[in-house]
């Protein structure tokens, strides 16, 4: 990798070129965990972009580290190898590495990888931003994914599915039970979430996941906020626009 020279005493930042089966790798292992402080999950092969992505990876993947963007990501620390020189050094270790922007081409790529494709030669630029400041780190890492992410096809409600109050909320829709059938309310707190989740389980355990969580039962940030709203102006006139 090789050190950005900048005097930014919250974060330094690497740049890198990461192999494509690497990436696969961590991402098949880790899935929506490495995708934490992103903005969305995977969004599958829904969109223009991921069809392209998923099209370069198959029939031209020389020319991807050409064509791609990369990923952007954090780490809290990083540690070097004995390898490369002192202005390259080799990554060995990385803490709570987060991909805050470009988790749609590592996601992509880990699928290409699960279905045989040949990854081999296949690269990703990256950059990646230790952040030093332990006290302000969650206020840092959300300000570099929400700048990284400023761009076309993001939705405003996107920026703040790291929330912890949402955290909270997607923790109570996993466990409370629907009192009528005893299955759940899925709270997506990042968008293709849900999708993301249930296909990445398989026979038996997939089926257990639509019947325990029907996709009917499948509800946005903007639902939460049309509700919230809604029960706020009830309250303010006293007036119940819903049965409860």
């Amino acid at each position: 990798c090789l050190k950005v020279d900048d005097e930014n005493p919250d974060v330094v930042s690497y740049l890198t070129a990461i192999p494509g089966n690497t990436l696969a790798r961590i991402y098949n292992e880790y899935r929506q965990m490495l995708l934490e402080k992103n903005v969305r999950t995977y969004l599958r092969n829904k969109s223009k972009v991921n069809k392209q992505i998923a099209s370069t990876l198959k029939e031209d993947p020389t020319k991807f580290f050409a064509y791609n963007n990369g990923i952007s990501a954090t780490v809290k620390s990083i540690e070097f190898g004995t390898g490369g020189s002192e202005f390259a050094p080799t990554i060995k270790k990385m803490d709570d590495l987060q991909i805050v922007n470009g988790g749609q081409t590592t996601a992509t790529i880990a699928e290409i990888a699960k279905n045989g494709g040949d990854l081999s030669n296949v690269f990703v630029a990256m950059k990646i931003n230790v952040v030093r400041n332990a006290e302000r780190y969650n206020e840092i890492v959300k300000a570099i994914s929400t700048s990284a992410n400023s761009q076309a096809g993001i939705k405003k409600s996107d920026f703040d599915s790291g929330d912890e109050l949402l955290k909270e909320f997607e923790k109570i829709s996993r466990s409370e039970k629907v009192p009528t059938d005893g299955t759940k309310w899925y709270f997506e707190r990042m968008r293709g979430q849900y999708t993301d989740e249930r296909n990445s389980l398989e026979g038996y355990n997939q089926k257990l996941f639509t019947q325990d969580y029907p996709k009917k039962q499948m509800v946005s940030k903007t639902d939460i906020a049309t509700v919230a709203v809604l029960w706020s102006r009830a309250n303010a006139s006293n007036f119940l626009p819903f049965n409860i």
